[in-house]
């Protein structure tokens, strides 16, 4: 042990410690100053940390419960900690609530600083006696009723904004049985119309408002839209399709490009200007939309419309039989004494559905392959039908895009000093008419049948 002792360098190892040989070294003699550390202090702030985070915690385990001190289930429940933004937030709160738990629910006091309520319900004490509203009771124990004070026209106009919104031409009926469905109060029939008009203007505007910005709404269109042309006509009083000038190509004769046009405008005409002229451009860009998905599927020279037709005319036109006359005339015949004639020269026939179409018919078919069989050069059969069928044409038809405009309030300002105001509305007694107005030549063809049914019968 003493040879291991000498070997120690006891300054270096054993500094404050017990001397070799059990002797106590010098310099372990003079006493250090030690921070002294206070456990109970310590303890003290474990316990204030430890009670922040139970309450905390207990808040937002209050926060998620919809349960009242009644343990009774609502869907808007208030607890202690809460915050809102502004004091209309919390009144709008506290009439949903009110209207929830069928309460009359009245402010007792409202300043700056301050909300009191107090429920004014009637409590019935025993058989031979009602009392008055609950004061100070710790239960809710007065009877629920159907008229609500919260129930305004105001309050159920916000309720049903969205569903206006879905579903513009929805029946006052249908609202006024939802709303007494869904909230359990009683609602009159002229409530439910007055909500449902409030609601209509607070979703699509007020018909003033928009005439106004209907300058900023055109330079919002030419910005974005480049060639825009816009004319504004503050003389007209009703939207409409003006007569398409030129010759009618393909065959839309019964169903053509107006009446379809003018069967999307029937639930949306009585929109104001700018919502019923937003749809119209909505609807521009998803039916190009849904044109372009149909191009990308689209194989061959032709539309789809095109090749359909003209494939079942070749196949018709293999019964025809053509003869010519020595010039740039034919006389094709066929099944049923179908017999007519084709005039290359013009490119007409006598069945004149051609001119009218411009797709060949099986007359014209059937010549150019008589023309074919005789070495006379007729070329690519899908050069016959009129370009408007052509894919290109279609193609470079949707090649022009209906662009996103802004909202309304990043507009540009129109610098015009006058404001639109809309036309005079001259409302008529009875309901609203939905049908066209019927034109002066279909009223003379009309009572020409019923002359000739009545003369018949």
């Amino acid at each position: 042990m003493e040879d291991f002792n000498l070997n120690i360098d006891t300054k270096a190892e054993f500094t404050g410690c017990q001397s070799l040989g059990g002797q106590r070294n010098e310099e372990s003699d003079q006493e250090e100053d030690v921070e002294v550390i206070d456990n109970d202090e310590w303890d003290s702030l474990s316990d204030d940390l430890e009670d922040n985070k139970k309450r905390r915690r207990r808040i937002k385990e209050l926060g998620k419960q919809t349960l009242c001190f009644a343990g009774e289930v609502h869907k808007v429940a208030f607890h202690i900690g809460q915050k809102y933004k502004a004091k209309k937030e919390l009144k709008d709160k506290i009439d949903r609530h009110a209207l929830e738990t069928g309460r009359i629910i009245s402010f007792t006091k409202d300043d700056k600083s301050r909300l009191t309520i107090v429920c004014n319900g009637t409590v019935v004490v025993n058989a031979s006696w009602v009392g008055g509203p609950t004061y100070g009771e710790k239960k809710h124990i007065c009877l629920q009723t159907r008229k609500i004070r919260s129930c305004t026209t105001t309050f159920l106009a916000k309720q049903i904004m969205d569903q206006i919104e879905a579903s513009h031409g929805q029946p006052v009926r249908a609202l006024h049985e939802q709303l007494q469905k869904t909230y359990g109060v009683s609602i009159s029939k002229e409530k439910s119309f007055r909500k449902k008009v409030a609601a209509t203007k607070n979703v699509a505007g007020d018909y003033v408002k928009q005439y106004a910005v209907l300058r900023d709404y055109v330079l919002e269109l030419q910005k974005t839209n480049e060639g825009t042309t816009a004319k504004i006509d503050i003389y007209t009083n009703y939207y409409s399709v003006n007569e398409l000038l030129g010759r009618v190509i393909p065959d839309m004769l019964l169903n053509n490009l107006c009446e379809v046009f003018n069967i999307k405008l029937v639930k949306r005409r009585e929109k104001p200007i700018i919502g019923c002229l937003e749809f119209i451009r909505e609807y521009l860009m998803k039916r190009v939309y849904n044109v372009m998905k149909v191009l990308n599927k689209c194989q061959g020279p032709l539309t789809l419309t095109g090749t359909r037709i003209f494939e079942a005319n070749t196949t018709l036109a293999s019964k025809y039989n053509a003869r010519w006359n020595g010039g740039q005339k034919y006389q094709v015949k066929g099944p049923w004494n179908d017999q007519h004639g084709v005039y290359m020269g013009k490119r007409e026939c006598t069945y004149r559905k051609w001119k009218l179409t411009g797709i060949p018919c099986k007359h014209e078919i059937a010549t150019l392959n008589d023309m074919a069989n005789n070495v006379e050069k007729v070329g690519e059969l899908y050069t016959y039908v009129h370009k408007v069928y052509w894919l290109d044409t279609w193609k470079e038809m949707y090649s022009f895009k209906v662009e996103p405009i802004k909202g309304r309030s990043m507009w540009p300002k129109s610098d015009c000093p006058k404001t639109l105001v809309p036309p005079p509305d001259n409302k008529v007694t009875g309901r609203p008419k939905k049908k066209r107005r019927i034109t002066f030549e279909e009223m003379i063809e009309i009572q020409q049948r019923k002359s000739q049914a009545n003369s018949q019968s």
